[in-house]
């Protein structure tokens, strides 16, 4: 079980390797009640929240480490991938490409596992939602 200095740490160092801005990193033990995701951790369970003007508005529980650093890193690069594709736009194409795209790039630089993990979730939504180029 790992302590929030030592999961603070580990986001960190791995924040660093994908160059992740510090503001779209979690709190640890507290929230700053803005939405912004925050950790806590409770006897042998971990607690991946977000709360907003006093009110949960997210909440994961898991018991494993790697899952708690996989939630993490989804919305980290999750926002690092929409503002890379933002900056990178192709007219009359799906922006998902690029953004799923980056997505996968990052988490892959982290943990292989990450990618492959989000590849299977990606192909769920375009199950559901194809790409539309036509946009």
């Amino acid at each position: 079980m790992l302590t929030l200095a030592e999961i603070q740490q580990q986001v960190e160092d791995a924040a660093t390797l994908i160059g992740a801005p510090t503001k779209g990193l979690p709190t640890y033990g507290r929230s700053d009640d803005f939405g912004r995701p925050y950790v806590e951790v409770m006897g042998r369970t971990y607690y991946y929240r977000a709360g907003e003007r006093g009110h949960q508005i997210r909440k994961w529980v898991t018991q494993c480490s790697r899952e708690l650093f996989y939630w993490i890193f989804r919305d980290v690069r999750g926002s690092m991938a929409g503002h890379w594709e933002s900056q990178h736009r192709i007219p009359h194409q799906d922006s998902r490409r690029l953004v799923f795209r980056k997505q996968l790039e990052l988490l892959g630089q982290i943990d292989p596992s990450y990618a492959e993990q989000r590849a299977r979730e990606i192909e769920e939504i375009l199950t559901r939602y194809p790409y539309d180029d036509e946009r």
